[in-house]
Order: C-alpha cells, then structure tokens, then sequence
C-alpha cells in the first residue's frame, strides 16, 4: 500500500530532470533572443578594428607590389558593406582583376568622406587618396586629398550607434 501512494505522488509532480531540462530550455531561449535583438553581436567598435586591419593590410599590398592598390568600399545586397582589395590602380586603360580578398560588413555601412561607394587608392609609397568609385570604372588621375579620409562605420540594427569615424593620413596612408 504505501508502495502504490509513492507511485501516485510522483504523478502528480515535477522530477528533478523534467526541471533541470526545462530550466535549459528557458536559458537557451532567452540567450537566443538577447543576441537576437542586439545586432547579433556585432557592433561598429568591432567592425572598426577590423577596417583598420583591412586599411593596413592594403597599404602594405601597394607597398608590397609596386604598382599601388585600391581598396573598394561598396554597399551590399543584404544592407550592409562589401569591401575589397585590389592590387593595382585604376586608371584609364586598365581592367580590373579578381579582387585578393572581400570582406563583408553586414551589420554595418562604412562610407569614405560620405560616399558608400568609394574606393580608397595607395600608391607604391603607401600615400592614400579617394574618390567616388564603382568596381569597372576607370579614373583619369589620381585624386587629389587635401590632408585625410574619413570612414565613417554605422550600424544597420541601430543607426545611432556608430564608432568614432577613422582618419586616414593621405601623405603616410595611415591611421591617425
């Protein structure tokens, strides 16, 4: 008799595990959410180191090979930027090759001196200019930069929230 009430008691309760799973369950759900509404991790801080690195690698790319390089700055399908390294210059007469590498930001749009496309160009000495610029299009000489690029680096999920925009020396080509 006193085996059947046992019996009968744990029917009408929760066991350990059934909560223990439940619990996980409920964390797993509200994690989920929380990256979910924040951008999915990613913010402008972070995509701004990463310009960074991506700014010094195409200066030491132009350095590198001798003939220069152009970096272009492009939105992309999804919202965000697609940006991509070039080695070489395009001046008039020129076409260009397959990018060495593209990055892309999702979550965030960069614009260089405004413009969302633009392209940034190097020369062999690693001084930097920019203008409005478009893969397959060709530039007659090289722009003139009276002293820096700004790249400006908002997120889609939140346009207020945007890094400090990075400035680029035009005569070093380096980050100020």
């Amino acid at each position: 008799m006193r085996h059947a009430r046992t019996g009968m008691s744990s029917s009408r309760a929760f066991t350990l595990i059934e909560l223990v799973i439940s619990m996980s369950v409920l964390v797993i759900i509200v994690v989920g959410l929380a990256v979910a509404l924040n951008g999915n991790g990613r913010h402008p801080f972070a995509d701004a180191d990463e310009l960074h690195a991506l700014l010094v690698r195409a200066r030491a790319e132009a350095v590198t090979n001798g003939q220069g390089a152009t970096l272009g700055i492009a939105p992309n399908a999804a919202g965000g930027t697609a940006v991509a390294l070039y080695a070489f210059r395009p001046y008039t007469g020129t076409s260009p090759p397959a990018p060495l590498w593209t990055q892309t930001f999702s979550e965030s749009v960069i614009s260089a001196n405004g413009q969302s496309s633009a392209g940034i160009f190097f020369d062999p000495s690693g001084a930097a200019t920019t203008a409005s610029w478009t893969v397959g299009q060709t530039i007659a000489t090289e722009p003139a930069c009276a002293n820096s690029v700004s790249l400006t680096i908002t997120a889609t999920f939140n346009p207020s929230d945007s890094a400090a925009p990075l400035q680029l020396d035009c005569a070093s080509g380096t980050l100020q």
